[in-house]
């Protein structure tokens, strides 16, 4: 009971640190029009960017020593919802709210480890989380990058990718000061991309299905239908459940599939990814809500685009800090894009996304990032600088 109390305090600050801070930056920048939007539709927006434009704050906050950055950008963020958001109707407030809570209690149930009676049942994401804690915790107690917590061939080695994702887990632990642990701390993180990922197919299923606001409820259940949405991996995984079954070792250690796609080479759907690589699953959020941004960006003087062309840049930065291979695929992406752009002769969309690169490209290649260790050490609780 305690762990679960520990997550949910977790997941609670992840609630009022990131959500607040991405909605202010989306409120600046302006990705879908943010500012004239519905009120629901700005709060899936700010949900679906949290990872977006936060990791490389984080980066940049662990660099100069001060974590606690993030809290004033989150007051602030917290300080405009209030402001925007306090004469909102919430007319579909309630299958959100009632989404919210199933899909949190099964992710929950999902990776949590449960003791009954004194045996102890492991998630099937125990190992993978095993490293996921491993390096958020580095990430407190050493410096950015941090030291790699696995491997140590008679010196210390700094990891150089992969860990953006796990710098708000790490912010989570920090602000809890001790009252939440990596391992807790990560697994709210996990909850809540989860919640990012539902609330990015609402974003999806608001393009592709426009019309009145009196749909949104359905909306809301066409996204969760969307992240239901498995394979034919399901009919031969019924006929091994049933065989197990019938050969009485149903509940036999080893001989039930953990996933859906185990019962043969994995192909992993929704779901588990989200709770098995969400580092992974955080960059593909990101990557899908430019897309659609991409896709519907209105023409716009430069004093309203230069802003969004940053937030896209820095979008990009925090993509490849999370995930190389959600990077080189937006690379890629966006790459075609600019070229189709090209083609049509849109050359204003052509010169922002060519500098949203460009801006991208500066970032590594100034060391401002992975490469190179700057931060000074000492940040978990009790061992500041």
């Amino acid at each position: 009971m305690s762990d679960i109390l520990s997550i949910l305090f977790g997941l609670c600050l992840y609630f009022l640190l990131f959500l607040p801070t991405s909605y202010a930056i989306c409120w600046w920048a302006g990705p879908f029009d943010f500012r004239r939007r519905s009120a629901f539709f700005r709060l899936c927006v700010a949900q679906g960017f949290s990872f977006a434009v936060t990791p490389y704050l984080l980066f940049l906050a662990y660099r100069w020593a001060m974590p606690w950055l993030i809290v004033l950008l989150a007051a602030a963020g917290l300080a405009l919802m209030t402001k925007t958001l306090g004469r909102a109707r919430w007319r579909h407030l309630k299958p959100a709210l009632i989404l919210l809570l199933v899909a949190t209690g099964l992710a929950l149930a999902a990776v949590t480890d449960w003791t009954i009676g004194t045996r102890t049942y492991l998630s099937v994401t125990a190992w993978d989380y095993a490293k996921h804690v491993a390096v958020t915790h580095a990430l407190g107690a050493d410096r950015v990058p941090p030291l790699n917590p696995s491997f140590a061939p008679g010196r210390a080695i700094p990891l150089f990718y992969y860990y953006f994702w796990f710098l708000t887990s790490s912010e989570v632990e920090i602000i809890s000061r001790g009252w939440v642990s990596a391992r807790h701390a990560v697994t709210a993180g996990v909850i809540y991309n989860a919640l990012s990922l539902l609330a990015a197919m609402v974003v999806s299923a608001w393009i592709l299905f426009p019309g009145p606001r009196r749909r949104n409820r359905s909306r809301v259940y066409m996204a969760l239908g969307l992240l239901m949405v498995s394979g034919l991996d399901l009919i031969p995984f019924l006929i091994t459940l049933v065989r197990r079954l019938v050969e009485g070792k149903l509940f036999v250690a080893g001989w039930l599939p953990g996933s859906l796609g185990w019962w043969n080479e994995q192909v992993t759907n929704w779901p588990a990814t989200a709770l098995w690589v969400p580092h992974h699953t955080a960059a593909f959020v990101v990557l899908w809500l430019l897309f659609w941004d991409a896709a519907m960006e209105a023409d716009a003087p430069l004093r309203q685009r230069w802003p969004l062309v940053l937030f896209r840049a820095f979008a990009l930065v925090s993509m490849l800090g999370m995930s190389v291979w959600l990077g080189l695929l937006a690379g890629t992406t966006f790459a075609v894009w600019i070229m189709q752009q090209a083609f049509r002769r849109e050359w204003r969309s052509v010169k922002d996304w060519v500098a949203a690169g460009w801006v991208c490209w500066r970032e590594f290649s100034c060391s401002r990032l992975p490469w190179t260790s700057c931060a000074p050490r000492g940040l978990l609780p009790g061992r500041w600088p």
